[in-house]
């Protein structure tokens, strides 16, 4: 039966991994992860999906569908899906009061990059970003 839940399996295996480690591999719970496997879950997150791709390569498309190529070539992933994969897959790993301090810290980052801007903006000077 070649289906999702094998093509998953199939992944945690060839990366050695039990499921406890891989599922904090992509920024799941163990339990979110055996959801998955036993079919309560019916599908990933396009989150989870996107962290198995950035994580393992894997072709998200491949491992909903069984169509393409396993494996992601180099010019599929660019360093910003990078980036916002594993900003994405540390976010879903912590609890709900660290995911709200994270978003604090982030608001006032970008609050901070903001008023800078406008500062700049101001004097008729341009900033970088």
């Amino acid at each position: 039966m070649d289906d999702m839940i094998t093509r998953l399996k199939k992944i945690i295996d060839d990366a050695k991994l039990n499921q406890k480690e891989f599922a904090e591999s992509i920024g799941l719970t163990p339990g979110g992860l055996n959801d998955i496997l036993r079919g309560k879950t019916r599908q990933p997150a396009g989150s989870t999906v996107k962290a198995i791709e950035y994580k393992y390569r894997i072709n998200g498309e491949w491992l909903l569908t069984g169509k393409g190529k396993r494996m992601l070539t180099g010019d599929k992933i660019n360093d910003k899906d990078i980036e916002l994969n594993e900003l994405i897959a540390i976010y879903n790993s912590l609890d709900n009061s660290r995911k709200k301090v994270l978003l604090t810290f982030s608001r006032t980052l970008r609050m901070e990059q903001l008023q800078k801007m406008s500062a700049g903006l101001k004097k008729g000077t341009p900033n970088k970003k």
